[in-house]
């Protein structure tokens, strides 16, 4: 049986970071966390690379994604923050982009 929280739940509409998305998810241990990233992914979260280093960042748009950056940084701040060290650790264990993958 596949474990859902395992699979990238915007995969079709957001397929330019989904196997990222589906690394991350695979690699993370702690299950709070990983119910929090694939709930982010699904609200409309993506992965992008800035100063060298993978951010998760909000898509700040309605139809996509969060109504509002206050709403993300509320929700962030409540369930990502408490685990910074252990998804700071998991975001740098991914490729950099310019390893061609994915």
């Amino acid at each position: 049986m596949t474990d859902v929280l395992l699979i990238d739940p915007r995969a079709r509409d957001l397929p330019e970071d989904s196997l990222l998305w589906e690394f991350l998810l695979a690699r993370c241990s702690d299950e709070k966390l990983r119910i929090s990233l694939h709930a982010f992914r699904a609200a409309g979260t993506r992965l992008a690379w800035r100063n060298n280093r993978w951010i998760i960042e909000p898509i700040l748009d309605p139809r996509q994604g969060w109504s509002s950056y206050e709403e993300y940084r509320r929700l962030r701040d409540q369930f990502l923050l408490p685990k910074r060290l252990e998804l700071t650790r998991l975001l740098a264990e991914l490729p950099p982009p310019e390893v061609g993958w994915p």
